[in-house]
């Protein structure tokens, strides 16, 4: 059985809406002016902003991973062996994304807690996300399905010291 996940989206919300406006804008445009050229070009854009996202997928033999970018279906990603990366953690972290308005010069933040779930090289100095998600109740499923499909070992992040420090 291959494991796919999507991990999380490609670009912030606002640029998803942009994608969306863009869709539109090359409907109508496409439509009015019978102009071919403007609805292809404008979906495109709508499209590439709108749905593109990262996903993390195991080959059908659970020995090789990849982090993949899909557009359109088009997955592109290097595949890895899973040996590499032994461990698994799952952090929880503040993430912030600020829109701003040209005119008033005013910005708008929005903050929230989101799970992050990573697998883990031996030293903890490289990680690849799997899931990105504001619900803990679907962090802890991935993380039981990770662990129970492909025997990963769950621990605490604790990167280790590459070298002595500098006095």
């Amino acid at each position: 059985m291959k494991i796919r996940i999507k991990a999380a989206k490609a670009h912030s919300s606002s640029a998803t809406f942009i994608g969306y406006i863009f869709m539109i804008l090359g409907f109508v445009f496409g439509l009015l002016t019978s102009n071919p050229i403007a609805l292809i070009v404008f979906c495109l854009i709508g499209f590439y902003f709108a749905f593109s996202h990262y996903g993390f997928e195991v080959s059908n033999d659970k020995s090789r991973f990849r982090e993949y970018f899909n557009y359109m279906g088009l997955k592109f990603g290097k595949w890895r062996s899973l040996e590499e990366f032994p461990y698994l953690t799952v952090f929880y972290v503040k993430q912030t994304e600020t829109t701003g308005s040209g005119r008033t010069m005013l910005e708008t933040s929005i903050e929230e807690m989101v799970y992050k779930v990573y697998l883990l090289n031996e030293s903890h100095r490289e990680k690849v996300l799997v899931k990105q998600t504001p619900n803990e109740d679907e962090a802890k499923h991935i993380t039981h399905t990770i662990i129970n499909e492909l025997g990963i070992e769950h621990v605490k992040f604790n990167p280790k010291r590459t070298s002595q420090r500098r006095r």
